[in-house]
């Protein structure tokens, strides 16, 4: 009978050991990973968001170069800095939320008015073509500063700041819908000439 008496002495330190991690160190344990995983979650958002901040400053030296191009071929890297700024703003969009960063349809009308002069290739670029890239040109340095401001260092959204991007983004929008009126008016006038 002491051989039974000394096993269960054996088991119990085993059980309490057993209790002790299963009521103490598991949870403290998911509590931890939960907390850190959080932390995980906006150092990744924070990371997204420097990489669209890298898009957008790469957009803006390539609107200068094609401001100063006089060919339509001149705009291709424009074209292809905008669609990816585009993109990766798109995904930042999704991964922090859609109602707390702006929809900044502006990428995507620079990629469409693009499409629209490249459409019959390579050709001399128009002088109203040419202003309306200074005049979104001239708006971008601003327009990249309040994208760099509209997330802090800790990955917290600033949704003052997030709406004047959105409002700045609106304003290069409507100088280009200027720019194609005017385009637009002009030809027919040149046609009944």
């Amino acid at each position: 009978m002491r051989v039974r008496s000394r096993g269960r002495g054996r088991r119990s330190p085993l059980i309490g050991v057993v209790l002790l991690f299963m009521l103490i160190v598991w949870p403290s344990y998911q509590i931890y990973n939960l907390l850190h995983a959080n932390e995980k979650s906006v150092a990744t958002e924070r990371l997204l968001f420097e990489a669209a901040y890298l898009n957008v400053q790469m957009l803006e030296g390539a609107m200068r170069e094609a401001q100063a191009s006089l060919t339509a071929s001149g705009w291709n890297e424009w074209k292809t800095n905008a669609y990816a700024a585009q993109y990766v703003h798109e995904r930042l969009r999704q991964a922090i939320g859609e109602d707390r960063v702006p929809e900044l349809i502006v990428f995507e009308k620079m990629v469409d008015l693009i499409t629209v002069v490249q459409i019959n290739g390579d050709r001399q670029l128009k002088e109203s073509e040419r202003k309306q890239i200074a005049a979104a040109a001239a708006a971008m340095p601003t327009f990249v500063e309040r994208y760099g401001q509209f997330m802090t260092e800790q990955g917290k959204v600033l949704s003052s700041k997030a709406e004047e991007l959105e409002t700045l983004a609106s304003q290069i929008f409507l100088e280009a819908s200027e720019s194609d009126t005017e385009m637009s008016n002009q030809e027919p006038d040149k046609g009944h000439e």
